[in-house]
């Protein structure tokens, strides 16, 4: 198997993993697909992906986070993804995954990307959002690196 249909499959196995555990709390839609790219901005790249599938594209209003393996602080990958899945984005008094699952579950998603090529992108930043599925409250995610691409969409239930 090619490189980069090991890294669907990895993908795939991702989501099959998480799925349930994830829609025990909210509402979560996954996409991904191989990625052959010509090295265009990654706003324009996840813009285009999303669209594919439906979704409004945000244009420059995709928040790059760090996606480094050892990133810290805010706007570290790990943690703005461990954050959006531990407890209900609408309503923060809420458990979703809880800090360890949602950290274990952040980790194996970023793992299924070559980290020297990876980038993140979220549609939240400084507190906001920028909707791609017109739902009350969301939290998206377009990871990407040289060879596939995925789309993480969690909304609270209801």
């Amino acid at each position: 198997m090619s490189g980069a249909g090991a890294q669907l499959q990895s993908l795939e196995s991702f989501i099959e993993t998480w799925r349930a555990v994830i829609e025990q709390h909210a509402n979560a839609v996954f996409h991904c697909a191989t990625l052959n790219e010509d090295y265009r901005a990654p706003h324009t790249i996840a813009d285009e992906f999303i669209n594919g599938h439906g979704f409004k594209p945000i244009g420059f209003n995709w928040e790059m986070l760090d996606a480094a393996p050892d990133a810290d602080g805010e706007r570290a990958a790990l943690q703005v993804i461990s954050k959006a899945l531990a407890r209900n984005v609408a309503l923060p008094q809420q458990i979703w995954l809880g800090d360890d699952a949602a950290t274990s579950c952040a980790e194996e998603l970023l793992a299924c990307f070559d980290p020297v090529h990876r980038t993140v992108l979220s549609n939240h930043f400084a507190g906001l959002w920028n909707p791609i599925a017109g739902a009350a409250v969301e939290w998206a995610f377009v990871a990407m690196d040289d060879r596939a691409i995925a789309l993480l969409l969690v909304t609270p239930k209801g």
